[in-house]
Order: C-alpha cells, then sequence, then structure tokens
C-alpha cells in the first residue's frame, strides 16, 4: 500500500468534516487507506465517521475516548499499513486531482519525507499560498537537512526570517513520511506539548532521515479557526505552554547537537509565539484587564520571551513589527500591551477567522 492518511477528529464542526472526507474520497488512487480517529467526538459526528466507513472500503474509523490530538495522531500511525503515513486535520480539506498526482509520483520514491504546498484559508480574505521554494528540492547533505530543520523554527532556507516558521516544514500536515521511521526511531507527537507539539516532532524526525524532498504542488487547504488547537489557549496557560515547547525543543536540539546552531532561530519562534498567542492568551480569556496588562509584562520580562527579545533583530522585521520590536527591546511592554489588546480584540480581526 502507497500510503494512509491519518485524520484526528474531534468535535469539529459536521460542514468542516465532511468537507475534509469529499474531499479525500474524491482521490482517484485505490492503494492508500483513510484512517479516522474519533477522540472521543460529540453530537453524532462518531456516526458520521462509520457512514464514510460504509460509502467507501478504504476507510477504517477507530473510536477511541479523548485524549488529545498527539494520541490520535500516534493510534492512527499503529493501525497504519502504508509505506507513507500523512495527517489531515478534520477541519482542512485537499485539491483531490494534485493529491492523485503526487501519490503517483510517491509511489516510486524512497525519500524519507516529502512535503508539499498549502494554502491557508481565512474566512473573508484570499487564501495565502504558503510555498517555501518555487521548484521541486531534494535535501540530503547534513548542511541541507540542518538548513531545513532550522525552517522549522523561522522562514528562509538560507537566512533568519521572522514569522511562523516556513508553513510546510514545520507543521503537522502537509507532508508524506516513511512508515519505517516511526518504528525504527520510536517517533511520537508528545501529548504533554500543546503549543508547537508537531514542530517539536518534525525537527527530531529530519535529524533521522537520509533525504527530504519538497514537490511543488499546493495540495492541501488549512482552515483558519478561532477555536483550533492552537488559537485556543487561555490566560498564562498559553505563555506557560511556549515556556514548555522552549524547553523541549532545546533538549531535542541537544540531543541532536544543533542547540547552539538553531539557538538563535528557536528564540525567533518564541519570539513569533508572543504574537500568535496573544488574542487567546489576553484578549479573549476570562482575566480582568489590570490582571492580563500585568501579567503580560510579566511574561516578557522573563526568559524565553527575554532572551527573544533581546536576540531579534531589526534587520529581519518589517514596519510595524519594527516597532513592536523597538517597544519590547526599550523596556514599553505595557505600551505595547494596550495596542494590540485594542487593535486585536476588535471585530475586523474576529471577522478574518472561521
Amino acid at each position: 500500500m502507497i500510503a494512509s492518511f491519518v485524520i484526528p477528529v474531534f468535535n469539529v464542526e459536521e460542514e468542516y468534516l465532511r468537507a475534509c472526507m469529499e474531499s479525500l474520497l474524491n482521490v482517484t488512487c485505490k492503494d492508500i487507506e483513510f484512517i479516522i480517529v474519533d477522540d472521543g467526538s460529540h453530537g453524532g459526528l462518531g456516526e458520521i465517521c462509520d457512514e464514510y466507513a460504509e460509502k467507501d472500503p478504504r476507510v477504517t474509523v477507530i473510536h477511541k475516548e479523548n485524549e488529545g490530538v498527539s494520541i490520535a495522531r500516534n493510534t492512527g500511525v499503529k493501525m497504519s499499513k502504508g509505506k507513507y503515513i500523512t495527517f489531515i486535520d478534520s477541519d482542512d480539506w485537499i485539491e483531490s486531482s494534485r493529491m492523485d498526482e503526487l501519490l503517483e509520483y510517491i509511489g516510486g520514491s524512497e525519500s524519507d519525507v516529502i512535503a508539499f504546498g498549502q494554502y491557508i484559508n481565512y474566512k473573508n480574505k484570499e487564501p495565502l499560498v504558503v510555498a517555501p521554494f518555487d521548484r521541486n528540492m531534494k535535501f540530503s547533505t547534513q548542511e541541507e537537512k540542518k538548513r531545513i530543520s532550522a525552517m522549522v523554527l523561522v522562514r528562509g532556507y538560507d537566512t533568519i526570517k521572522t514569522s511562523h516558521g516556513s508553513g510546510v516544514f514545520c507543521n503537522a500536515v502537509d507532508k508524506f513520511i516513511k512508515k519505517d521511521l516511526f518504528l525504527n526511531a520510536e517517533l511520537r507527537f508528545d501529548a504533554g506539548v500543546k503549543i508547537g507539539e508537531d514542530n517539536i516532532f518534525y525537527l527530531d524526525l529530519y535529524q533521522k532521515c537520509e533525504t527530504i524532498e519538497y514537490r511543488n504542488l499546493l495540495i492541501y487547504h488549512y482552515r483558519m479557526r478561532k477555536s483550533s488547537a492552537c488559537h485556543s489557549n487561555s490566560g498564562k496557560v498559553g505563555y506557560e505552554s511556549i515556556r514548555l515547547f522552549y524547553d523541549k525543543m532545546g533538549q531535542v536540539l541537544m540531543r541532536n547537537g544543533l542547540f547552539e546552531e538553531l539557538k538563535e532561530s528557536l528564540l525567533y519562534r518564541c519570539y513569533d509565539l508572543i504574537f500568535e498567542q496573544f488574542v487567546m492568551s489576553f484578549v479573549s480569556c476570562n482575566m480582568d484587564f489590570k490582571r492580563k496588562y500585568r501579567s503580560f509584562v510579566y511574561e516578557m520580562k522573563h526568559p524565553p520571551f527575554k532572551d527573544a527579545i533581546k536576540t531579534i533583530d531589526y534587520r529581519y522585521l518589517d514596519g510595524r513589527d519594527r516597532f513592536k520590536a523597538f517597544l519590547l527591546k526599550n523596556g514599553f511592554q505595557g505600551v505595547l500591551f494596550i495596542l494590540l489588546y485594542y487593535k486585536r480584540g476588535g471585530k475586523k480581526y474576529e471577522d478574518a477567522f472561521y
């Protein structure tokens, strides 16, 4: 069997789940399987999963108690039969014909990881294209793999650029992984990490690969949802999770002898997370304004945020981002908090999410 598609499902909107599954079932390749892991969903979603299993023999459903997306993915891997494994989030969808094109290619491939491009879909905006390269690429030397590892944390193959990693090499989705890597290297998603568990997984994975490929095909549609896992932290918990991410990622880098070389990239990633987590951690959480204000100012004065702010270089920032960095570097954390709080709490920002 060429590939196994692992789809964790937990309390997603029915219309999103159906859109996801319809796009998968429109893939014509027969030598694949779809493993739906129903992670203790409510509201009849389990029955919808079973409905698709009855509709297409390629679909298998696993019903289990809720333990989180990491364990759901690990469960799907254990049940998989394909040479390659890929992960699909149940609120996203794919370009079916392009997936068929890619499957035809990977049927004869021996690369350890084959990544591909994606769209980030907002509610009332044009999709954002995420394609780190403009052609097919293959990486096999130690230096090449080190650069791909850095792209888990920052943009740019040959330089540090801030904001959101590569968007391809850092995500749980949009790539096929040889199952042998899971078996031989005992790779698993860490259920104890709530932010960046996919970043940690892939940075570890790339050190165990001989060959990594990028195929210049835009296939995956990532739906930017307010209620998705990476946008649903509250108050102090969100920033504590970033500290845990920093510690866990540091352990992976140390274990692979990359800490000194990629520490700067890791701090850049933590800097980005300050803003990525801000809305759910401070705008939307149940905490009075003064406590939010004091908490943010406190966090910015302690590691890893303090170190990230010190490390950030104006050269890699554009106008507004440069201004935010100026405020943080010069001790105006409270001013930045007020600016972010009232800007990002507005309706225009909320309307961008599904």
